[in-house]
């Protein structure tokens, strides 16, 4: 079962030893344990979704660019290619992100490690842990009109734990929440097939695009980043 807190409104509860503990219930929780305070930040509160030790979250505050593009760099994400730190820190910036983490499971975690250890939670400035992200899905949007999918992965070592199916989910309960959104649409096919196809049309309820219906066509500009040849 997932659960979905908006952090305005989530339950606080007291911290102690729990794999399952979810320390990140409210913008307070988090400049505790992170450092991090969103009250100071002009960018909105963000929606968070919590399932057994996993957080989705579309906070900027918690990306870790150097992930994202070590996603980037490899073969899984065959249509995309690593990209300069500055051009990495404006896309993100100018996306809804929604980032996958897996959260620290002790308080000796939470409290933060020496750097260099081997433990894979991750420490902010401050010394604190932070969650340590594993997948990503990235929205080029208005956040009301028009929605474009892209970049959505889950790390090799945490696949084929729903989580991706989890984040589609909590993807498309957000389109839903946006009475204007004229239309939602991603890219799918390539290395994964007729099968990623069909994985979007059930968790979105998409339809292919059919060229002239309606009068329509999507026109296509190819730019340097592509890797295709043709698009």
């Amino acid at each position: 079962m997932s659960y979905q807190y908006p952090v305005s409104q989530s339950p606080i509860s007291q911290f102690h030893i729990n794999p399952f503990h979810r320390p990140y219930s409210t913008p307070k929780d988090i400049k505790s344990f992170t450092g991090l305070d969103f009250s100071k930040m002009s960018t909105p509160t963000p929606s968070q979704w919590y399932k057994d030790q996993f957080l989705i979250s579309t906070s900027q505050a918690l990306l870790q660019h150097e992930v994202v593009n070590t996603a980037f760099d490899s073969d899984y994400m065959y249509w995309t290619k690593r990209i300069s730190d500055e051009a990495m820190k404006k896309m993100l910036a100018h996306s809804l992100c929604f980032g996958v983490y897996v959260l620290p499971e002790s308080s000796s975690d939470i409290v933060g490690k020496l750097p260099g250890s081997s433990n894979s939670t991750q420490l902010t400035n401050q010394g604190r842990a932070s969650p340590t992200q594993i997948g990503l899905g990235r929205v080029v949007t208005d956040e009301s009109s028009f929605a474009y999918l892209t970049d959505v992965f889950i790390v090799p070592e945490y696949q084929r734990r729903g989580l991706g199916k989890w984040l589609i989910d909590c993807i498309n309960k957000t389109f839903e929440s946006w009475p204007d959104l004229r239309v939602a649409m991603l890219y799918a096919g390539g290395h994964d097939g007729e099968n990623a196809v069909k994985f979007y049309q059930k968790a979105f309820g998409m339809t292919k695009f059919v060229p002239g219906k309606n009068g329509l066509e999507i026109l296509l500009k190819k730019g340097p980043g592509t890797p295709f040849e043709e698009i």
